[in-house]
């Protein structure tokens, strides 16, 4: 997935766990996202693909059980 593609998938609750993971204010992973040239743009994407990779495949685990 690109960045992209990974920020339109993001739902709610997303930006408050990243914000976790980085420890950092939830408003400024907000910033952090929206700003490609930021020192920790990387690992806020990183953290919210990972988020969403998590989620989906709980929900392709739970449809086929």
């Amino acid at each position: 997935m690109d960045t992209k593609q990974i920020l339109e998938k993001k739902q709610y609750g997303d930006i408050k766990s990243v914000a976790e993971i980085l420890n950092v204010n939830y408003p400024n992973v907000q910033i952090i996202l929206r700003r490609p040239n930021s020192k920790l743009h990387t690992k806020a994407v990183n953290a919210l693909a990972k988020i969403i990779e998590a989620r989906e495949k709980i929900i392709q685990e739970e449809k086929q059980a």
